[in-house]
């Protein structure tokens, strides 16, 4: 661990503030001790990763790159203009914040699948995990609006589970006219939620790479 943790702060391959994937484990650098480094995951955990693991494993760097690129797949149905829904696509997901104009977002026809044609939705952000997270939301609420207006029906879920299947049970004449007089209440429709917009000063997901030694700051993190 410790000649892995010398070789880490020769080499730098990545820097404190910086976003990795080591295996199972995700989150923001927050330092690197001779024997382990420091990751804060996103859900507010300090995960300590011998040295030896950072050194022998695959790391995957998020920040690495000022943009990155996320996608999602959309099933439209086998009687659905593609070159329409594709349009109505890409003036969707470029109304979209954070989402760059370039490299410009794919729109591809991937596959059938399940009696639906699936439309690979590609597009670039910046590589904070927090614009990933953000986009992809706001991606998915803006083609279903975007569909629903121009009359693009997105299919449903037709497969059938009977583990979820109500069973229909006889009930005493009298049951079912004391139910069949009770008023139903209207359901009050819930009122469409504002975009949070991202604040890099308070969001740990916004986190960017900072300058400096590897090791600076590790006696102000919790041990």
């Amino acid at each position: 661990n410790w000649i892995a943790g010398f070789f880490i702060m020769i080499r730098r391959p990545f820097q404190r503030g910086d976003q990795i994937k080591v295996g199972d484990i995700e989150g923001t650098v927050q330092a690197v001790e001779t024997r382990a480094t420091l990751v804060k995951t996103y859900s507010g955990r300090l995960v300590i990763i011998p040295n030896s693991d950072i050194y022998t494993r695959s790391v995957t760097v998020h920040t690495a790159y000022d943009n990155r690129r996320m996608e999602i797949m959309v099933p439209v149905g086998l009687e659905v203009d593609l070159n329409q829904a594709i349009e109505v696509f890409r003036e969707a997901v470029l109304g979209v914040e954070h989402v760059l104009a370039g490299p410009p977002p794919d729109f591809l026809p991937w596959e059938f699948k399940d009696n639906n044609v699936n439309i690979r939705v590609r597009w670039w952000t910046k590589s904070q995990r927090t614009y990933e997270v953000r986009t992809r939301a706001a991606i998915v609420a803006a083609i279903k609006a975007a569909s629903e207006a121009a009359g693009i029906a997105l299919p449903a879920d037709t497969k059938i589970s009977f583990a979820e299947t109500p069973l229909l049970v006889s009930q005493p004449a009298a049951k079912k006219q004391k139910r069949a007089e009770k008023p139903k209440t209207p359901k009050k429709a819930a009122e469409p939620q504002p975009e949070q917009p991202a604040d890099e000063a308070r969001d740990p997901e916004a986190e960017k790479p900072k300058l400096g030694e590897l090791n600076e700051g590790v006696e102000t993190l919790p041990r």
